[in-house]
């Protein structure tokens, strides 16, 4: 019995509508959660989105008569991921309410990796889809300036006393955090730089290149130390991976970085290195924190002490005796679910940014599609080195567009590689 066509088609559609929504998660979210809309109703529509997708996918798979699960080095590590997880929480007797919601934190995103990878059906969707993502987070960027420029008040809690009184604003856009805006724009930004080398024409050059100053502007506007290393780290990548003039401009800055600095920047990096800075931070600071799940983990070895009764936001949400900021996602990770869940989760990060390339993307040829690639890599990475200093995979925003731009590289490189079947789609 071959399938039915139309029913298929209207699956498709809805299963882009889907994509698009996910690729504009940063403005579709702000705008329904500042709407008079019910509040359940705005913090549960990314949980009714995925469940959609998913649920379109395994209606199509029937109608289909096929099993359309596109392989990848992701599963694996994500399964062993989930099921430590779960372990760890009836190991630990935490209570239901509390693990699920700490599983979802940690794992919700790559859910956005799958649809992504599975669901996307054409480059013509990939292209649409990038340059989606690239809109939303200028438009994030733009209100972050201006939020800058209207000297907008910093919650003393964001800044380390005297020593940094100099600094008016660190901006947040829509996000609620600097350091949480800070990681969705080195994702981006990395994308915005490589195609602006890879484009051809001097329009789509000024487009991009604005793209990316505007992303870089608003960076430094936020004052997220770690979003500062983890861009520098992603464009060092970037300049072996697309154009050895990224690694000349940003050596030449890092020079002139002593002479042309504000006084603020320099002062919110050198803070680091100042005994009072130091004494606090061991007292009751990064560095006690860090010691801190750093002694639970070697304490829990095997399923540390379940998932969300530790730190960060699920535990210090629903107020956990004893909760702290850990502000380093992998030692978190490692305090809760044990050394077993910390390299499963090292070594989920080390497959997923190994599986664009598994597919051939060494050899793509399309300059777009090349720039995207090297692009989205750096960023993931940048990323990835920023969670060392605050749990920004804890935000929604930032998982869900980490794991979403996973999935879109993947899927273009799947088809690249393997050119997709006749569809029966009108979509895109």
């Amino acid at each position: 019995m071959k399938p039915n066509r139309q029913a298929v088609q209207y699956l498709d559609g809805i299963v882009w509508w889907g994509l698009l929504a996910a690729a504009g998660f940063s403005l579709v979210d702000y705008v329904l959660r500042a709407s008079p809309l019910s509040p359940a109703f705005a913090a549960g529509w990314d949980e009714a989105l995925l469940g959609g997708l998913l649920a379109a996918w395994a209606v199509r798979m029937v109608l289909n008569k096929n099993w359309e699960f596109r392989p990848s080095l992701v599963t694996l590590p994500l399964a062993v991921m989930l099921t430590l997880a779960v372990l760890s929480v009836v190991v630990n007797r935490v209570p239901t309410f509390l693990g699920v919601e700490a599983i979802r934190v940690l794992l919700q995103g790559s859910l956005f990796y799958l649809v992504g990878y599975n669901l996307i059906r054409s480059q013509r969707q990939v292209r649409i889809l990038v340059i989606i993502m690239l809109i939303c987070v200028t438009v994030i960027a733009v209100y972050g300036i201006y939020q800058f420029a209207s000297g907008l008040e910093t919650p003393d809690r964001w800044l380390f006393g005297d020593a940094e009184a100099g600094i008016r604003t660190r901006v947040f856009s829509t996000m609620g955090n600097p350091n949480a805006l800070g990681g969705y724009l080195i994702l981006m930004a990395p994308v915005a730089l490589a195609l602006f080398f890879k484009s051809a024409g001097w329009g789509q050059k000024i487009i991009y290149g604005s793209i990316f100053m505007i992303l870089s502007i608003c960076l430094v506007f936020t004052f997220s130390r770690g979003a500062w290393l983890g861009f520098a780290l992603s464009l060092v990548l970037l300049g072996w991976m697309v154009d050895r003039r990224i690694l000349w401009l940003l050596l030449l800055g890092l020079a002139a970085s002593p002479f042309i600095l504000p006084q603020t920047i320099k002062d919110r990096i050198l803070v680091l290195f100042s005994p009072e800075y130091l004494r606090i931070s061991a007292k009751w600071g990064r560095i006690f924190f860090w010691k801190q799940a750093f002694e639970r983990m070697i304490t829990h070895p095997w399923l540390g002490v379940g998932p969300g009764t530790f730190g960060d936001a699920v535990a210090r949400r629903h107020l956990i005796p004893d909760s702290i900021w850990v502000d380093n996602h992998y030692l978190k990770v490692g305090a809760e679910i044990g050394v077993s869940g910390l390299l499963a989760f090292l070594w989920l990060m080390g497959r997923s940014l190994m599986a664009p390339f598994n597919r051939g993307g060494r050899w793509l040829k399309d300059p777009f599609q090349i720039a995207v690639l090297a692009g989205g890599t750096a960023g993931l990475v940048a990323v990835i080195v920023q969670n060392v200093t605050v749990s920004v995979f804890e935000v929604l925003f930032v998982s869900t567009y980490w794991w979403f731009l996973l999935g879109v590289m993947t899927a273009m490189v799947h088809l690249n590689w393997q050119p997709p079947r006749r569809s029966d789609s009108l979509m895109p």
